[in-house]
Protein backbone atom coordinates (compact mmCIF):
# COMPACT_ATOMS: atom_id res chain seq x y z
CA UNK A 1 0.00 0.00 0.00
CA UNK A 2 1.42 3.37 -1.02
CA UNK A 3 1.49 5.94 1.75
CA UNK A 4 0.93 9.47 0.39
CA UNK A 5 3.37 12.18 1.43
CA UNK A 6 1.83 14.80 3.65
CA UNK A 7 2.12 18.48 2.66
CA UNK A 8 5.37 19.94 3.91
CA UNK A 9 7.24 16.63 3.88
CA UNK A 10 10.93 17.09 3.11
CA UNK A 11 11.86 14.38 0.61
CA UNK A 12 15.30 12.90 -0.07
CA UNK A 13 15.87 14.84 -3.30
CA UNK A 14 15.21 18.06 -1.40
CA UNK A 15 17.55 17.15 1.48
CA UNK A 16 20.69 15.89 -0.26
CA UNK A 17 21.85 18.00 -3.16
CA UNK A 18 25.62 18.06 -2.74
CA UNK A 19 28.52 16.59 -0.79
CA UNK A 20 28.12 19.12 2.00
CA UNK A 21 24.57 17.81 2.53
CA UNK A 22 25.99 14.29 2.75
CA UNK A 23 28.40 15.51 5.43
CA UNK A 24 25.51 17.01 7.38
CA UNK A 25 23.75 13.67 7.13
CA UNK A 26 26.85 11.84 8.39
CA UNK A 27 27.15 14.26 11.31
CA UNK A 28 23.58 13.46 12.27
CA UNK A 29 24.35 9.73 12.11
CA UNK A 30 27.21 10.21 14.57
CA UNK A 31 24.89 12.13 16.88
CA UNK A 32 22.45 9.21 17.00
CA UNK A 33 25.02 6.57 17.96
CA UNK A 34 25.24 6.39 21.76
CA UNK A 35 27.27 4.09 24.01
CA UNK A 36 25.87 5.34 27.31
CA UNK A 37 23.07 2.82 27.73
CA UNK A 38 25.52 0.05 26.89
CA UNK A 39 28.04 1.33 29.46
CA UNK A 40 25.31 1.51 32.10
CA UNK A 41 23.97 -1.97 31.41
CA UNK A 42 27.38 -3.65 31.39
CA UNK A 43 28.34 -2.02 34.69
CA UNK A 44 25.12 -2.40 36.67
CA UNK A 45 23.82 -5.76 35.47
CA UNK A 46 27.13 -7.49 36.27
CA UNK A 47 29.58 -7.01 39.17
CA UNK A 48 31.44 -3.75 38.62
CA UNK A 49 29.28 -1.42 40.74
CA UNK A 50 27.52 -1.13 44.07
CA UNK A 51 24.87 1.26 45.32
CA UNK A 52 26.17 4.79 45.83
CA UNK A 53 25.94 6.71 49.08
CA UNK A 54 23.52 9.22 47.51
CA UNK A 55 21.36 6.65 45.78
CA UNK A 56 17.61 6.87 45.83
CA UNK A 57 17.25 3.40 44.36
CA UNK A 58 18.49 4.11 40.84
CA UNK A 59 19.26 0.94 38.84
CA UNK A 60 17.83 -1.42 41.49
CA UNK A 61 15.71 -3.36 39.01
CA UNK A 62 18.59 -3.74 36.60
CA UNK A 63 20.93 -4.78 39.41
CA UNK A 64 18.38 -7.42 40.39
CA UNK A 65 18.53 -8.82 36.84
CA UNK A 66 14.94 -7.89 36.09
CA UNK A 67 14.71 -8.01 32.31
CA UNK A 68 11.32 -7.83 30.66
CA UNK A 69 10.47 -7.22 27.04
CA UNK A 70 8.18 -4.34 28.03
CA UNK A 71 10.73 -2.10 29.77
CA UNK A 72 13.60 0.00 28.50
CA UNK A 73 15.97 -2.04 30.65
CA UNK A 74 15.64 -4.84 28.10
CA UNK A 75 17.44 -2.70 25.56
CA UNK A 76 20.82 -2.59 27.23
CA UNK A 77 20.18 0.10 29.81
CA UNK A 78 18.85 3.55 29.11
CA UNK A 79 19.56 7.25 29.21
CA UNK A 80 16.19 8.90 28.79
CA UNK A 81 14.49 7.10 25.93
CA UNK A 82 17.68 5.87 24.22
CA UNK A 83 17.71 2.08 24.07
CA UNK A 84 19.92 -0.48 22.39
CA UNK A 85 17.49 -2.08 19.94
CA UNK A 86 15.69 1.10 19.00
CA UNK A 87 18.75 3.35 18.88
CA UNK A 88 20.85 0.97 16.79
CA UNK A 89 18.13 0.45 14.20
CA UNK A 90 17.44 4.19 14.16
CA UNK A 91 21.12 4.83 13.42
CA UNK A 92 21.06 2.14 10.73
CA UNK A 93 17.99 3.78 9.18
CA UNK A 94 19.71 7.17 9.02
CA UNK A 95 22.83 5.54 7.54
CA UNK A 96 20.76 3.92 4.82
CA UNK A 97 19.07 7.19 3.94
CA UNK A 98 22.37 9.01 3.50
CA UNK A 99 23.85 6.07 1.57
CA UNK A 100 20.84 6.09 -0.77
CA UNK A 101 21.46 9.76 -1.44
CA UNK A 102 25.16 9.07 -2.06
CA UNK A 103 24.40 6.30 -4.54
CA UNK A 104 21.88 8.45 -6.43
CA UNK A 105 23.99 11.61 -6.51
CA UNK A 106 25.92 12.63 -9.62
CA UNK A 107 29.19 14.29 -8.65
CA UNK A 108 31.43 15.59 -11.42
CA UNK A 109 34.31 17.17 -9.52
CA UNK A 110 37.02 14.57 -8.61
CA UNK A 111 37.81 16.26 -5.30
CA UNK A 112 34.14 16.20 -4.32
CA UNK A 113 33.90 12.58 -5.45
CA UNK A 114 36.71 11.71 -3.05
CA UNK A 115 35.00 13.55 -0.17
CA UNK A 116 31.80 11.64 -0.90
CA UNK A 117 33.65 8.30 -0.87
CA UNK A 118 35.14 9.10 2.53
CA UNK A 119 31.68 9.91 3.84
CA UNK A 120 30.28 6.68 2.39
CA UNK A 121 33.12 4.65 3.91
CA UNK A 122 32.26 5.93 7.37
CA UNK A 123 28.58 5.13 6.82
CA UNK A 124 29.32 1.54 5.83
CA UNK A 125 31.53 1.13 8.89
CA UNK A 126 28.94 2.53 11.28
CA UNK A 127 26.24 0.31 9.81
CA UNK A 128 28.44 -2.74 10.32
CA UNK A 129 29.24 -1.71 13.89
CA UNK A 130 25.53 -1.29 14.70
CA UNK A 131 24.67 -4.74 13.37
CA UNK A 132 27.49 -6.29 15.41
CA UNK A 133 26.21 -4.51 18.53
CA UNK A 134 22.80 -6.05 17.95
CA UNK A 135 24.28 -9.52 17.45
CA UNK A 136 26.19 -9.26 20.73
CA UNK A 137 23.02 -8.66 22.77
CA UNK A 138 20.11 -10.19 20.86
CA UNK A 139 21.44 -13.11 18.81
CA UNK A 140 20.60 -16.56 20.16
CA UNK A 141 24.15 -17.76 19.55
CA UNK A 142 27.52 -16.36 18.53
CA UNK A 143 28.29 -19.48 16.52
CA UNK A 144 27.67 -18.81 12.80
CA UNK A 145 24.34 -20.63 12.83
CA UNK A 146 22.30 -20.93 9.64
CA UNK A 147 19.05 -21.02 11.64
CA UNK A 148 17.03 -18.23 9.98
CA UNK A 149 15.83 -16.89 13.35
CA UNK A 150 19.11 -17.03 15.25
CA UNK A 151 20.32 -13.51 14.49
CA UNK A 152 18.82 -10.07 13.99
CA UNK A 153 17.24 -8.35 10.98
CA UNK A 154 19.70 -7.13 8.36
CA UNK A 155 18.71 -3.65 7.26
CA UNK A 156 20.60 -2.36 4.22
CA UNK A 157 17.76 -0.35 2.70
CA UNK A 158 15.09 2.18 3.64
CA UNK A 159 11.66 0.49 3.78
CA UNK A 160 9.13 2.11 1.47
CA UNK A 161 6.45 1.87 4.14
CA UNK A 162 6.22 1.99 7.91
CA UNK A 163 4.20 -1.22 7.56
CA UNK A 164 7.32 -3.18 6.57
CA UNK A 165 7.94 -6.21 8.79
CA UNK A 166 11.59 -7.21 9.16
CA UNK A 167 12.56 -10.85 9.66
CA UNK A 168 15.44 -12.10 11.78
CA UNK A 169 18.35 -13.29 9.67
CA UNK A 170 20.67 -16.12 10.57
CA UNK A 171 23.79 -15.28 12.54
CA UNK A 172 25.89 -16.55 9.63
CA UNK A 173 24.16 -14.16 7.24
CA UNK A 174 24.57 -11.20 9.60
CA UNK A 175 28.29 -11.93 9.97
CA UNK A 176 28.62 -12.11 6.18
CA UNK A 177 26.81 -8.78 5.84
CA UNK A 178 28.99 -7.11 8.47
CA UNK A 179 32.09 -8.51 6.80
CA UNK A 180 31.03 -7.05 3.45
CA UNK A 181 30.25 -3.63 4.94
CA UNK A 182 33.57 -3.50 6.77
CA UNK A 183 35.47 -4.47 3.62
CA UNK A 184 33.63 -1.68 1.78
CA UNK A 185 34.49 0.79 4.54
CA UNK A 186 38.16 -0.15 4.47
CA UNK A 187 38.37 0.12 0.67
CA UNK A 188 36.84 3.60 0.68
CA UNK A 189 38.83 4.86 3.68
CA UNK A 190 42.24 3.29 3.04
CA UNK A 191 45.13 5.77 3.30
CA UNK A 192 42.76 8.47 4.58
CA UNK A 193 43.82 10.29 7.75
CA UNK A 194 40.75 11.07 9.83
CA UNK A 195 40.24 12.57 13.24
CA UNK A 196 39.69 9.77 15.76
CA UNK A 197 36.15 11.03 16.26
CA UNK A 198 35.39 9.67 12.80
CA UNK A 199 35.18 6.04 11.76
CA UNK A 200 38.39 5.13 9.91
CA UNK A 201 39.81 2.17 8.02
CA UNK A 202 41.64 1.27 11.24
CA UNK A 203 38.35 1.37 13.16
CA UNK A 204 36.91 -1.03 10.57
CA UNK A 205 39.79 -3.43 11.31
CA UNK A 206 39.00 -3.12 15.03
CA UNK A 207 35.35 -4.05 14.49
CA UNK A 208 36.51 -6.90 12.27
CA UNK A 209 38.71 -8.16 15.11
CA UNK A 210 35.75 -8.11 17.50
CA UNK A 211 33.56 -10.01 15.07
CA UNK A 212 36.18 -12.64 14.28
CA UNK A 213 36.58 -13.26 18.02
CA UNK A 214 32.83 -13.95 18.31
CA UNK A 215 32.99 -16.22 15.29
CA UNK A 216 35.94 -18.10 16.82
CA UNK A 217 38.08 -17.21 13.83
CA UNK A 218 41.04 -16.64 16.10
CA UNK A 219 43.75 -16.31 13.48
CA UNK A 220 41.73 -13.69 11.60
CA UNK A 221 40.95 -11.84 14.84
CA UNK A 222 44.63 -11.75 15.72
CA UNK A 223 45.71 -10.49 12.30
CA UNK A 224 43.10 -7.70 12.33
CA UNK A 225 44.05 -6.67 15.87
CA UNK A 226 47.76 -6.66 15.00
CA UNK A 227 47.06 -4.36 12.04
CA UNK A 228 45.23 -1.96 14.35
CA UNK A 229 48.14 -1.95 16.81
CA UNK A 230 50.61 -1.35 14.00
CA UNK A 231 48.68 1.79 13.09
CA UNK A 232 47.81 2.93 16.63
CA UNK A 233 50.02 1.54 19.42
CA UNK A 234 48.89 1.38 23.03
CA UNK A 235 49.34 4.53 25.07
CA UNK A 236 52.55 4.92 27.06
CA UNK A 237 52.15 4.70 30.85
CA UNK A 238 52.46 8.48 31.27
CA UNK A 239 49.73 9.07 28.68
CA UNK A 240 47.25 6.47 29.88
CA UNK A 241 45.52 8.61 32.58
CA UNK A 242 45.21 11.49 30.11
CA UNK A 243 43.09 9.42 27.72
CA UNK A 244 40.05 9.78 29.93
CA UNK A 245 40.48 13.50 30.55
CA UNK A 246 40.71 13.98 26.76
CA UNK A 247 44.18 15.50 27.08
CA UNK A 248 45.40 12.89 24.62
CA UNK A 249 43.88 10.30 22.32
CA UNK A 250 46.96 8.07 22.42
CA UNK A 251 45.88 4.47 21.95
CA UNK A 252 42.38 5.53 20.90
CA UNK A 253 41.12 4.14 17.61
CA UNK A 254 37.61 5.63 17.58
CA UNK A 255 35.74 7.83 20.04
CA UNK A 256 32.47 9.73 20.15
CA UNK A 257 32.57 13.49 20.62
CA UNK A 258 30.69 14.92 23.58
CA UNK A 259 29.94 18.62 23.98
CA UNK A 260 29.10 20.77 26.96
CA UNK A 261 25.46 20.34 27.89
CA UNK A 262 25.19 16.84 26.41
CA UNK A 263 24.53 13.72 28.44
CA UNK A 264 27.97 12.54 29.55
CA UNK A 265 29.34 9.19 30.78
CA UNK A 266 29.76 10.45 34.35
CA UNK A 267 26.02 11.20 34.47
CA UNK A 268 25.62 7.42 34.69
CA UNK A 269 27.17 7.56 38.16
CA UNK A 270 26.70 11.07 39.55
CA UNK A 271 23.89 13.57 39.97
CA UNK A 272 26.23 16.57 39.64
CA UNK A 273 29.95 17.19 39.89
CA UNK A 274 30.25 16.69 43.66
CA UNK A 275 31.78 13.29 43.23
CA UNK A 276 32.35 11.63 46.58
CA UNK A 277 29.09 12.76 48.14
CA UNK A 278 26.94 12.76 45.03
CA UNK A 279 27.29 9.25 43.59
CA UNK A 280 24.26 7.06 43.08
CA UNK A 281 26.53 4.35 41.65
CA UNK A 282 30.00 3.48 42.95
CA UNK A 283 32.73 1.01 42.06
CA UNK A 284 32.10 -2.42 43.52
CA UNK A 285 34.32 -3.66 46.33
CA UNK A 286 34.99 -6.71 44.17
CA UNK A 287 36.47 -4.64 41.34
CA UNK A 288 38.36 -2.42 43.79
CA UNK A 289 39.90 -5.50 45.46
CA UNK A 290 41.26 -6.59 42.06
CA UNK A 291 43.21 -3.36 41.54
CA UNK A 292 46.82 -3.49 42.69
CA UNK A 293 48.29 -0.33 44.19
CA UNK A 294 50.92 -0.04 41.44
CA UNK A 295 48.41 -0.51 38.61
CA UNK A 296 48.08 2.87 36.88
CA UNK A 297 44.46 1.99 36.07
CA UNK A 298 43.65 2.27 39.78
CA UNK A 299 43.86 6.05 39.82
CA UNK A 300 41.81 6.21 36.61
CA UNK A 301 39.02 3.88 37.66
CA UNK A 302 38.84 5.26 41.21
CA UNK A 303 38.46 8.91 42.07
CA UNK A 304 40.93 8.65 44.94
CA UNK A 305 40.33 12.12 46.37
CA UNK A 306 36.59 11.49 46.58
CA UNK A 307 36.79 7.95 48.00
CA UNK A 308 37.02 6.67 51.55
CA UNK A 309 38.25 3.15 52.20
CA UNK A 310 37.34 1.98 55.71
CA UNK A 311 38.51 -1.59 55.19
CA UNK A 312 38.36 -4.62 52.94
CA UNK A 313 34.73 -5.06 51.83
CA UNK A 314 33.57 -2.58 54.45
CA UNK A 315 29.94 -1.56 53.87
CA UNK A 316 30.94 2.06 54.56
CA UNK A 317 33.53 2.19 51.79
CA UNK A 318 32.92 5.07 49.40
CA UNK A 319 34.44 4.07 46.05
CA UNK A 320 33.86 6.95 43.66
CA UNK A 321 34.23 6.10 39.97
CA UNK A 322 36.82 8.32 38.31
CA UNK A 323 37.11 7.13 34.72
CA UNK A 324 35.19 10.07 33.26
CA UNK A 325 36.39 13.05 35.33
CA UNK A 326 35.54 15.76 32.84
CA UNK A 327 37.68 17.70 30.42
CA UNK A 328 38.34 21.15 29.08
CA UNK A 329 34.98 20.92 27.36
CA UNK A 330 33.08 20.90 30.66
CA UNK A 331 32.53 19.28 34.03
CA UNK A 332 31.89 15.52 33.70
CA UNK A 333 32.02 15.88 29.88
CA UNK A 334 34.29 13.40 28.11
CA UNK A 335 34.54 11.84 24.69
CA UNK A 336 33.34 8.23 24.82
CA UNK A 337 35.95 5.69 23.83
CA UNK A 338 34.50 3.13 21.40
CA UNK A 339 37.65 1.26 20.27
CA UNK A 340 41.06 1.37 21.96
CA UNK A 341 44.27 -0.37 20.98
CA UNK A 342 44.48 -2.00 24.43
CA UNK A 343 41.36 -3.98 23.52
CA UNK A 344 43.17 -5.18 20.41
CA UNK A 345 46.12 -6.31 22.54
CA UNK A 346 43.71 -8.34 24.64
CA UNK A 347 42.11 -9.82 21.52
CA UNK A 348 45.57 -10.98 20.45
CA UNK A 349 46.16 -12.51 23.88
CA UNK A 350 42.78 -14.25 23.88
CA UNK A 351 43.19 -15.57 20.35
CA UNK A 352 46.48 -17.24 21.34
CA UNK A 353 44.95 -18.60 24.53
CA UNK A 354 41.90 -19.99 22.71
CA UNK A 355 44.30 -21.82 20.39
CA UNK A 356 46.14 -23.13 23.47
CA UNK A 357 49.35 -21.32 22.62
CA UNK A 358 50.02 -20.38 26.24
CA UNK A 359 53.48 -18.95 25.60
CA UNK A 360 52.27 -16.43 23.01
CA UNK A 361 49.24 -15.59 25.17
CA UNK A 362 51.56 -14.93 28.11
CA UNK A 363 53.72 -12.62 25.99
CA UNK A 364 50.70 -10.65 24.81
CA UNK A 365 49.28 -10.33 28.32
CA UNK A 366 52.61 -9.24 29.76
CA UNK A 367 52.95 -6.56 27.10
CA UNK A 368 49.76 -4.99 28.44
CA UNK A 369 50.64 -5.57 32.09
CA UNK A 370 53.98 -3.81 31.63
CA UNK A 371 52.22 -0.81 30.06
CA UNK A 372 50.02 -0.62 33.15
CA UNK A 373 52.83 -0.74 35.70
CA UNK A 374 52.44 -4.39 36.67
CA UNK A 375 55.02 -7.14 36.86
CA UNK A 376 54.90 -9.96 34.35
CA UNK A 377 53.10 -13.22 35.06
CA UNK A 378 53.90 -16.83 34.23
CA UNK A 379 51.00 -18.89 32.94
CA UNK A 380 51.02 -22.66 33.08
CA UNK A 381 47.84 -23.64 31.26
CA UNK A 382 45.22 -22.55 28.77
CA UNK A 383 42.79 -22.05 31.67
CA UNK A 384 45.25 -19.74 33.44
CA UNK A 385 45.78 -17.74 30.27
CA UNK A 386 42.08 -17.28 29.58
CA UNK A 387 41.30 -16.29 33.17
CA UNK A 388 44.10 -13.72 33.06
CA UNK A 389 42.68 -12.33 29.81
CA UNK A 390 39.26 -12.02 31.44
CA UNK A 391 40.78 -10.30 34.47
CA UNK A 392 42.73 -7.83 32.34
CA UNK A 393 39.69 -7.10 30.19
CA UNK A 394 37.79 -6.25 33.37
CA UNK A 395 40.48 -3.85 34.59
CA UNK A 396 41.29 -2.31 31.23
CA UNK A 397 37.77 -1.90 29.87
CA UNK A 398 35.74 -1.24 33.02
CA UNK A 399 32.89 1.25 32.43
CA UNK A 400 33.41 1.14 28.68
CA UNK A 401 30.58 -1.30 27.89
CA UNK A 402 32.25 -4.74 27.83
CA UNK A 403 31.73 -6.61 31.12
CA UNK A 404 28.39 -8.32 30.38
CA UNK A 405 29.55 -9.45 26.95
CA UNK A 406 32.87 -10.68 28.37
CA UNK A 407 31.25 -12.71 31.15
CA UNK A 408 28.86 -14.11 28.58
CA UNK A 409 31.67 -15.14 26.23
CA UNK A 410 33.82 -16.65 29.00
CA UNK A 411 31.17 -18.89 30.51
CA UNK A 412 32.90 -21.85 28.86
CA UNK A 413 36.02 -20.98 30.86
CA UNK A 414 34.57 -19.95 34.22
CA UNK A 415 31.69 -22.48 34.24
CA UNK A 416 29.60 -19.77 35.86
CA UNK A 417 27.89 -16.50 35.10
CA UNK A 418 27.75 -13.55 37.49
CA UNK A 419 28.74 -13.98 41.14
CA UNK A 420 28.78 -10.77 43.14
CA UNK A 421 30.56 -9.83 46.34
CA UNK A 422 28.02 -10.20 49.15
CA UNK A 423 28.71 -6.69 50.52
CA UNK A 424 28.18 -5.16 47.09
CA UNK A 425 25.00 -7.11 46.66
CA UNK A 426 23.70 -6.04 50.07
CA UNK A 427 24.19 -2.39 49.14
CA UNK A 428 21.24 -2.73 46.75
CA UNK A 429 19.29 -4.99 49.14
CA UNK A 430 19.45 -7.34 46.19
CA UNK A 431 17.85 -10.76 46.12
CA UNK A 432 19.83 -11.72 43.03
CA UNK A 433 23.53 -11.87 43.86
CA UNK A 434 24.30 -14.21 40.99
CA UNK A 435 23.19 -15.22 37.52
CA UNK A 436 23.85 -18.77 36.43
CA UNK A 437 25.78 -19.47 33.29
CA UNK A 438 22.82 -21.10 31.56
CA UNK A 439 20.25 -18.42 32.41
CA UNK A 440 18.15 -17.17 29.49
CA UNK A 441 18.98 -13.54 30.34
CA UNK A 442 22.38 -13.78 28.70
CA UNK A 443 20.38 -13.08 25.54
CA UNK A 444 18.31 -9.92 25.83
CA UNK A 445 14.62 -9.92 24.92
CA UNK A 446 13.37 -8.34 21.74
CA UNK A 447 11.33 -5.28 22.85
CA UNK A 448 7.64 -6.08 23.09
CA UNK A 449 6.82 -3.07 20.93
CA UNK A 450 8.78 -4.74 18.12
CA UNK A 451 6.97 -8.03 18.66
CA UNK A 452 3.58 -6.28 18.66
CA UNK A 453 4.27 -4.23 15.56
CA UNK A 454 6.16 -6.81 13.49
CA UNK A 455 4.30 -9.96 12.53
CA UNK A 456 7.51 -11.68 11.38
CA UNK A 457 9.56 -11.05 14.55
CA UNK A 458 10.20 -13.92 16.96
CA UNK A 459 11.03 -13.48 20.65
CA UNK A 460 14.11 -14.89 22.32
CA UNK A 461 13.66 -17.87 24.61
CA UNK A 462 12.49 -17.30 28.18
CA UNK A 463 10.62 -14.04 27.68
Amino acid sequence: MDIPNQPGTVLEDMTFNNVQDLQFGLNFVYNTYSKLGEINFNAVFTDNVKNGNSSAGQNRELYNHLLMSTTSMTDGGTIGSITMWGSRYATINYVNRVLDAYKNMTIEDPAEQQKAKIIAGQLYGIRAMCHLDLIRYYAKTYTPSTNPNSGVPIMDFVPDSYLYDAERSSVADVYAFIDKDLDKAESLLVNQTLDKRYFSATAAKGIHARMYLLEKKYDSARIAAQEVLAAIPMAAPADYPKIFTDETNAGVVFELRKSEGSVAPANLFYFTSFRGSDAYVEMSNELFNTLQSNDIRRSVLLSVSNSTVEGVNDPDNILAIGKYPGSGTGELVNDVKVIRSAEMQLIIAESWARENNVGQAENAINTLRTKRGLSTVSLSSQQDALLEVLKQRRLELAYEGFRFIDLKRFRDVTNTGITRNSIDCASYHSVNCSLSGNDHRWVLPIPQAEINGNSKMTQNDGY
